[in-house]
């Protein structure tokens, strides 16, 4: 049985994102990472959603997986994960959602 999608990976950066979005790939899904269309981060994309008072992903590309949502670049550092959680939780209805986990001493030194 197929699992609900989008799949949203809420696991921070360098801890398999990069990994997800080629095993979606492979599977054949559409799957988004960083930029969740051609100009814009995810994260950006889903803060204007919640402040429009729209879904989380209203003005995102439409894909099966969401690898990577945050933005960790200067200057727009920002982590829906954890800025947005409570929303994305509640306005995607049917979600897969993935927290991976990574040896800190590893996931450090890879930051």
């Amino acid at each position: 049985q197929a699992l609900p999608s989008p799949i949203i990976n809420l696991g921070f950066p360098k801890m398999g994102s990069s990994s997800a979005h080629a095993f979606f790939g492979c599977g054949g899904l559409t799957s988004m990472h960083y930029r969740c269309n051609y100009a814009k981060a995810c994260a950006e994309c889903i803060r204007e959603s919640i402040e429009a008072g729209e879904p989380p992903f209203s003005r995102c590309d439409k894909a099966d997986a969401y690898t990577q949502i945050d933005a960790n670049t200067k200057p727009d550092y920002s982590f829906p994960q954890i800025e947005y959680l409570e929303n994305i939780v509640l306005g995607v209805k049917k979600a897969t959602f993935l927290l991976p986990f990574r040896n800190m001493d590893n996931w450090y030194k890879s930051v």
